[in-house]
């Protein structure tokens, strides 16, 4: 890459995201953008598709604009188009039935969504529901049909931000997080200087984009190289080895628990005809944490390793990263380029390597706010840091390991028990695929450790095995009172990750606790 053409790609990313669309499409205007292995869209017909479909948009006088379709190209398009109108981008779960989409759309007063008519009964059924719940919503463009003579040449003036994205709250409304195009390219770039992308590379974009997750690390990572983002609608882990196969895809990007649905696929495709995944060199996981047992049996299966990362949604969402050259095992690797990570006490004092504290986060990622909630803002950032509520320690080389929320600590009789500390031993049992351990009131002690172990498939387990491997690495305090062995534990959309805010509620109702 010339100077002039890395001074280029500096600007158009330092700017709005129209802008390196439109610089994508200049400098490889027949390079593909996007694929879903049957579509193909090059960066000259995406950019002329977000011109016309901005046209119409353009004239919404509504700031936000709602965007209710599968990952596909329609989205990738629609999005940008979006944001060419001038307006900002409010990704909504697929998977939400209409009576919790819709306090998001009164909560961001969106009035313009952009759907697909396989969702039409879903938004006949919103605009059915009663006052006061019911939501403001007055248009709705189907991307089957809608279609402009026009097109809208150049990017209409918007506010600063770029799109609004609900974390998944466990009570009440979520709340709703304002990102910037800066939030959104500053962390999209960073990923790339870390995962060391290069343009011809494929990334499988199976997380929902309506996540932080799946926007910026596989939708917008991509355009960010230049490379290609293959999209898949379906949580479909055989579909996923189709396309990884067909389609050469060179980045994979999910949570544990999906690697975890991608080797059982894997097994019964061994079964049948063999699957080529070689093409694969970059494997990332994040949204939980992973166990030994994943990670070691896709290393025997793939001949690959998974990089375990760290984000949230106010942050766009990664903060920090394992890389091919810089990794270290139980870890969650070490910032990206921009981000600078603190521990710090209750008091917000800055703690010494390897003492355990609340992670605070600085960088460009860093979100503008919460939308309507100004306590929440001013409770989270602290003069442009970000309090995670995540709690964690950094070792000597800044590689940053995570303890669990704030919330998730156990406190037993005045001792401190953290989770993070009791799982990875759960784990290393054989046939444990996953451990969660979680605190379980109780009127002596306060609250007890209680551990939900999922078997790995046609494995056996008993509790003695459980306990014995607890008794030999942990302290007596650490040890769960009660071990709940199911195949069955609850998870929760949009990434699939066990249910962990559910698991006593759900045990309870099972008669397990």
């Amino acid at each position: 890459m010339s100077d002039e053409t890395a001074a280029a790609q500096r600007s158009a990313i330092s700017g709005e995201m129209v802008a390196l669309l439109r610089a994508r499409a200049q400098e490889h205007p027949e390079r593909i953008a996007v694929h879903d292995g049957d579509r193909a869209v090059t960066y000259r017909e995406l950019l002329e598709q977000v011109r016309s479909k901005a046209a119409i948009l353009a004239d919404h006088p509504e700031p936000r604009i709602g965007l209710l379709l599968p990952n596909n190209p329609d989205f990738v398009t629609w999005f940008f188009a979006v944001l060419w109108s001038g307006h900002a981008a409010l990704p909504l779960p697929t998977t939400v039935p209409p009576a919790g989409l819709a306090p998001l759309l009164v909560d961001a007063g969106v009035e313009t969504i952009v759907s697909t008519q396989r969702l039409a009964p879903a938004l006949d059924a919103l605009r059915a529901l009663p006052t006061p719940v019911k939501p403001p919503l007055k248009n709705v463009h189907y991307v089957e049909t809608a279609a402009s003579a026009k097109s809208l040449a150049e990017p209409q003036p918007k506010g600063k931000v770029a799109t609004l994205l609900y974390t998944s709250g466990t009570t009440g409304i979520p709340k709703g997080v304002l990102l910037s195009d800066r939030n959104l390219l500053a962390n999209a770039e960073d990923a790339r200087v870390a995962g060391r992308m290069q343009p011809e590379e494929r990334l499988l974009a199976v997380l929902p984009f309506y996540h932080a997750y799946g926007l910026t690390v596989t939708m917008l990572l991509p355009l960010v190289y230049g490379g290609t983002c293959v999209t898949c609608e379906t949580l479909n882990p055989a579909k996923w080895l189709e396309l990884i196969e067909k389609l050469r895809v060179s980045v994979l990007v999910l949570t544990p628990s999906l690697y975890g649905a991608l080797l059982m696929a894997r097994a019964a495709a061994a079964a049948g005809k063999p699957v080529n995944t070689d093409s694969l060199r970059l494997c990332i996981s994040g949204g939980e944490a992973l166990s030994a047992t994943v990670a070691a049996e896709f290393e025997r299966r793939f001949g690959r390793k998974i990089l375990p990362g760290y984000g949230a949604t106010e942050t766009a969402p990664v903060i920090s990263m394992n890389r091919e050259l810089a990794w270290k095992p139980g870890t969650v690797g070490q910032p990206l380029p921009s981000v600078q990570c603190e521990i710090r006490d209750e008091a917000g004092r800055k703690l010494a390597p390897g003492e355990i504290g609340e992670l605070w986060v600085k960088g460009p990622n860093v979100m503008l706010g919460y939308h309507n909630r100004p306590e929440e803002t001013a409770e989270r950032l602290r003069e442009d840091w970000y309090r995670t509520g995540d709690l964690g320690t950094l070792d000597g080389d800044n590689f940053l390991s995570l303890a669990g929320r704030k919330d998730d600590l156990i406190k037993h009789h005045g001792e401190k028990v953290y989770p993070s500390e009791i799982e990875p031993i759960l784990e290393t049992v054989d046939g444990v695929e996953q451990a969660v351990v979680v605190g379980w009131s109780d009127e002596e002690a306060g609250q007890v450790p209680v551990a939900f172990v999922l078997p790995r498939p046609e494995a056996s387990l008993a509790e003695a095995q459980l306990r014995a491997a607890c008794r030999e690495r942990l302290a007596a305090f650490q040890i769960p009172r009660r071990f709940v062995i199911s195949r069955e534990l609850p998870r929760r959309p949009p990434l699939n990750k066990l249910a962990r805010k559910d698991l006593i509620a759900w045990a309870v109702a099972q008669k397990l606790l």
